[in-house]
């Protein structure tokens, strides 16, 4: 290697002398003092680079050289040795010194196998069994050696063996004993011996221990006044055999000179029980009883009920339905107190309502037409309760205001004599008769006025008209009804034409029915409507009874009804309407709507429909 590195200098310093010579014979600068700007080293494989400039300020002359690759250098000896084997090559590794360039050399297989590889220990020969040596394999190849050798048995050896106990004699089975071989639990010359005694429990049994283990597999059980006992019962350990059990009669109760003592008290609902308890100590079981008969008195809040009849919390005293105390107007009821033993109430009674109370009256004398009424301040309830005076109704008589003349009709009027409203008024030519008679409207006893003759009406049925209030009486209350009439205009050769007095309109109240069966029976259910609410109980068409409430305030008309699915409220204008509905004659509610109340609807009738029964200007009006 030192060698090598001598030859690259020699080289290097005879490159610069000729480059030198030349550069003298080539150019008047003899460049003789070179600068090194750069160098680049070789390597193994690489060429080197030296760029000199000449040291002469006046010239500018660079020298570039070139140096060449060194090669590899490699060691003397293998880096890395992988030794060949029987199977595989071999390989030398040189690294190079300068690089990490890796030269190998290859080194043939040597076919050589080394078995020292142990495949298997092999099985060692025993006394009646052949053993088997070892198998061994190539450690490289794995390749294994020939068959392994067979060894022979051994043999069974008693050399100087002595008898032994093979089996213990018990006393379940005999005893054996034999000579056994040195290598082997192989026994020779077998002799049996007989069968031995029980384990020492055996011997030393107790039969009333009371606990078992210990070889006692059932431990003493006592015997009772019903149960039998039995000894304890012990087990051998050795063969199993047991010895024992004996079974302990029941010993029976004791009943010599114990009294008799309450099991069950009697109550009113329950028979009592005596009872005769076994005295044997741990007994104590009920033996004879007895039936005493039920008592005949209940608990004591049961007797007591007079002083806890008014108490208005359940819970005590036994009661359990606490009292409603009655006020001025309702009735309440006593308490309901339970015997808490049987069950069995008492009381519940109705505490009647005191009715109030009113030591001083103001009261509002009734009239014809308006009730009256009587207010005072109850003393209990302070509340103010008012008693209505129903109202009088008119009490009018027909009498003559003017008599008829030749040329005049004379007119007659129906005067309330309390109030002396005029009810009525009707003209009557001079040769007909005056109305007579009395109308009692709170009685509903009025006589009917006497009607114009018929000879004379045709004289003055242009001139003569009459105008009459009456009031008519139904099932469930009073209608007031307007009734017109009035003679046709006619002329003849005696008398002359009177002119028609104005007519005096009253307007009526509205009526109300519920139809139930047929249009004819609608009289038997009118009802008149008031400003005020009234309550109708009817059949639908179903045959069900539901509840209306109808009220009329200031022209309109309101009914509460609870109507099922299908059907409909009807408010017709009069009877013939329900044999004949039309738009202009019906009128469909909507319940619990306020309305308003047509003037021709003024005798109106409601009623429950099926709803597809109604023609379809109806429905949809």
């Amino acid at each position: 290697m030192k060698h090598t590195k001598l030859l690259v200098v020699v080289l290097l310093v005879a490159l610069f002398a000729c480059l030198a010579v030349t550069a003298m014979a080539d150019d008047p600068c003899a460049h003789l003092y070179m600068k090194e700007e750069s160098y680049t080293a070789p390597t193994c494989l690489g060429e080197g680079v030296q760029v000199l400039r000449c040291t002469n300020p006046d010239c500018d002359y660079v020298l570039v050289r070139t140096i060449p690759a060194l090669g590899h250098s490699f060691p003397d000896t293998p880096t890395t040795t992988i030794p060949a084997t029987c199977a595989k090559a071999g390989r030398y590794e040189y690294k190079c010194n300068r690089c990490d360039h890796v030269k190998k050399i290859d080194i043939p297989a040597t076919g050589n196998h080394i078995y020292d590889d142990v495949l298997d220990a092999g099985i060692a020969p025993t006394c009646v069994a052949n053993g088997m040596g070892p198998t061994y394999g190539c450690i490289y190849c794995g390749k294994k050696m020939a068959d392994p050798v067979v060894i022979p048995p051994l043999g069974h050896n008693f050399k100087g063996q002595e008898y032994v106990v093979i089996r213990p004699a018990t006393c379940a089975v005999d005893g054996l004993i034999g000579r056994k071989c040195t290598r082997c639990d192989y026994y020779d010359d077998i002799q049996n011996v007989g069968k031995g005694n029980h384990d020492a429990g055996w011997y030393t049994y107790k039969k009333d221990t009371a606990t078992a283990g210990a070889g006692y597999t059932l431990a003493y059980k006592a015997p009772t006044c019903t149960t039998p006992g039995c000894t304890a019962v012990y087990q051998c350990s050795i063969c199993g055999s047991t010895r024992g059990g004996e079974q302990i009669a029941a010993l029976g109760h004791l009943l010599n000179g114990v009294a008799w003592t309450v099991k069950t008290p009697a109550t009113c609902a329950t028979d009592g029980i005596l009872e005769r308890k076994c005295a044997r100590v741990g007994c104590g079981a009920s033996v004879e009883t007895q039936n005493v008969g039920k008592l005949s008195t209940h608990d004591a809040n049961y007797q007591n009920y007079n002083a806890n009849k008014e108490q208005t919390t359940s819970g005590t005293n036994g009661v359990i339905l606490p009292a409603r105390k009655a006020d001025c107007t309702t009735n309440g009821c006593y308490a309901v107190v339970q015997c808490a033993i049987c069950g069995k109430t008492i009381g519940g009674g109705v505490w009647a309502a005191s009715g109030h109370k009113v030591a001083a009256w103001t009261t509002t004398e009734p009239k014809c037409t308006e009730d009256g009424k009587s207010v005072g301040t109850c003393s209990n309830c302070h509340k103010e309760v008012t008693v209505k005076l129903p109202a009088y109704g008119h009490s009018a008589t027909w009498s003559v205001v003017e008599w008829p003349t030749a040329s005049k009709l004379g007119r007659s009027e129906l005067k309330c004599a309390r109030c002396g409203e005029v009810l009525g008024v009707q003209y009557f030519s001079k040769n007909a008769d005056a109305p007579t008679g009395t109308v009692n409207t709170g009685v509903s006893t009025s006589t009917t006025p006497t009607s114009v003759s018929g000879k004379k009406a045709a004289e003055h049925e242009a001139s003569a008209s009459t105008v009459v209030k009456t009031t008519t009486s139904s099932k469930t209350s009073t209608a007031k009804s307007t009734t017109k009439t009035s003679t046709a205009k006619t002329s003849t050769s005696s008398t002359k034409a009177a002119a028609a007095p104005a007519t005096t309109e009253t307007k009526t109240v509205a009526t109300v029915a519920a139809v139930v069966a047929a249009p004819a029976a609608l009289a038997e259910n009118q009802a008149q409507l008031v400003a005020d609410k009234h309550l109708y109980v009817v059949k639908n068409v179903a045959g069900e009874e539901i509840v209306l409430t109808v009220n009329v305030v200031d022209g309109k008309i309101t009914v509460e009804a609870n109507l099922a699915e299908g059907e409909s409220l009807v408010l017709y204008a009069n009877a013939d309407a329900v044999e004949a509905p039309t738009a202009e004659n019906t009128l469909v509610l909507t319940a619990n709507e306020a309305v308003e109340l047509p003037e021709a609807f003024a005798n109106a009738i409601l009623a429950v429909v099926k709803t597809e029964s109604l023609p379809a200007a109806v429905a949809a009006k």
